[in-house]
């Protein structure tokens, strides 16, 4: 409807799975790598998950084009199935006829075209998309066709993809065999925020146009941010908004049709002008209820409140001598904070502020900085505050689960600039893919201030974002709202065998300007950490 109008070759942001507009971030790539490999090395099992709607079928159908010649594929996509309707499934797309459809026969024919094609030096990969809805029945009845094997090779490579879900299953003790055969597995993440803006301009290139000719910076940054990552959900939104866009006679589409995309989608309310509203669980992190949030001075009376009354409880029983030690100590925390908070004529320290575990504190820090013991380090002057009292939630990794998946559960979204934050304040995660569960890891409450760090020079600094591919950090050195500033792009190892990429923008004189420019980036989509939420 809308191609001619927008001058397209055909529509960019069809939901179906076209290995034609395949866009691979590292993660993509990682995927398809391991699927390559385990494949071509005759690895048995591979595993491949990942959020539904990231691109896990558009790689498969990609596959299906590019495996090598010697490599028969069959694909599986209708997994509610017994394990006999299975077997007959992958008999009839190998073109066989068994003598009968006993399933002794049918294995039995299975096993002779293997070897058949083995001493061909051919391949068999069964890719099996939605794994995650196989039976436990099934999923053992492949375990049991994984026997079918040489000595030193094995004759069939199982490729399991499917929903975090199918973790979970893996991680079943009932599956407990299977799971040690499986020699690859591999996680596809969202998309961060500013590869939700190339997948953009990659389909609109592959249709003859490009972002900037068809959306206008503030759409885009609202379908970035309320898509979460998710490719699928991306291309609704800007199918959606073209129709929209069509049907005014729009040439450019504005934030204000991407709105009404969105509350027609009931992705936003209808007076919150944009804004997503925080998820349920993120909500319990920030104290708010489910409508409306709770202005910081409202937490502060609430919470001085509820301690009047605990004081006066416990005060009744006799603990006098403790409450009056209690109340010195916040009283002396208090001072601090407002120390800081106002004008310090304290010398601004010269070591750069990195890790945000230095710069927030929670109830438990605060009653140790005041202790009698040793005494901990604490925030520079200048260094950013967060000021409530319960500033750090500790939670446990759940069975199956991955650092990103924790952060969606928490944060209702994951970036890499989220999990560089993140990793800063747990320094004990050494790999940001390997986390088991029952891990504990700290999350922040996060607030503006936390991007801003303190040079050696004394001026101060903005983290704007982290990326996995130094391309995308790039970028930034272009963008129109920090023409004229000094823009720096840092390594930052992760891993053994990962580095991310960290860009700042350089040269604020004060504290409070940059906190003024960090508003703009904000509005203007440029800062990931709060692209869900702002």
């Amino acid at each position: 409807m809308y191609t001619h109008f927008y001058g397209f070759s055909e529509k960019p942001f069809n939901v179906t799975p076209d290995p034609k507009f395949l866009f691979l971030t590292e993660s993509h790539q990682k995927a398809l790598d391991s699927i390559l490999y385990g494949v071509g090395e005759r690895k048995g099992f591979i595993s491949i998950s990942g959020e539904a709607g990231t691109g896990k079928t558009t790689i498969l159908h990609h596959l299906l084009d590019t495996l090598d010649v010697n490599v028969k594929a069959v694909f599986i996509n209708q997994t509610q199935i017994t394990p006999k309707q299975l077997l007959k499934e992958i008999i009839q797309k190998l073109c066989l006829s068994p003598k009968d459809q006993s399933k002794m026969s049918l294995i039995r024919q299975l096993h002779e075209y293997l070897v058949s094609a083995l001493a061909q030096d051919g391949n068999l990969a069964i890719l099996i998309d939605e794994a995650q809805n196989l039976n436990l029945e099934v999923m053992e009845e492949l375990r049991m066709l994984s026997n079918l094997e040489t000595s030193n090779s094995k004759l069939i490579q199982i490729v399991f993809v499917g929903q975090p879900e199918l973790e979970n299953k893996l991680n079943s003790k009932e599956l407990r065999q299977l799971k040690q055969r499986i020699a690859i597995r591999s996680q596809i993440r969202p998309l961060t925020f500013d590869e939700s803006r190339e997948y953009v301009d990659h389909r609109l290139h592959l249709v003859g146009s490009s972002l900037r000719e068809i959306f206008n910076p503030d759409a885009v940054a609202l379908i970035g941010r309320h898509a979460e990552g998710i490719p699928r959900t991306i291309n609704v939104l800007c199918d959606n908004a073209l129709l929209i866009g069509f049907r005014r006679r729009e040439k450019r589409i504005m934030a204000g049709t991407v709105k009404e995309v969105l509350s027609d989608r009931g992705m936003v309310s209808e007076d919150d002008g944009g804004k997503k509203l925080p998820s349920e669980t993120f909500q319990s992190l920030l104290g708010v209820d489910r409508i409306k949030r709770r202005s910081p001075k409202s937490i502060y009376f609430g919470l001085s409140a509820a301690l009047v009354l605990i004081l006066i409880f416990l005060a009744g029983m006799g603990h006098l001598n403790f409450l009056t030690d209690r109340m010195n100590r916040e009283l002396a925390y208090t001072e601090a904070v407002a120390t800081l908070k106002g004008p310090s004529s304290v010398e601004s320290p010269k070591k750069e502020i990195l890790n945000p575990a230095t710069q927030i504190l929670s109830l438990d820090e605060k009653e140790e900085a005041t202790s009698t013991g040793p005494s901990k380090e604490q925030p520079p002057p200048n260094a950013p505050i967060i000021e409530k009292k319960s500033a750090v939630k500790t939670i446990a990794v759940e069975k199956g689960e991955t650092l990103y998946s924790v952060l969606r559960r928490s944060y209702n979204r994951a970036n890499a600039t989220l999990l560089d934050y993140i990793l800063e304040l747990n320094p004990e995660i050494a790999d940001p893919n390997l986390v088991k569960a029952n891990d504990r890891i700290r999350l922040p409450i996060l607030i503006e201030e936390s991007l801003i760090r303190q040079s050696a020079n004394g001026s101060f600094r903005i983290h704007l974002a982290t990326f996995t591919k130094r391309e995308f950090a790039e970028r930034y050195k272009s963008e129109e709202a920090l023409k004229g500033k000094i823009i720096q792009i840092e390594d930052r190892r992760v891993s053994s065998q990962e580095i991310w990429y960290r860009v700042f923008v350089e040269g604020y004189q004060s504290r409070e300007e940059s906190k003024k420019s960090i508003k703009v980036l904000r509005r203007k989509g440029l800062l990931p950490l709060f692209a869900a939420d702002s």
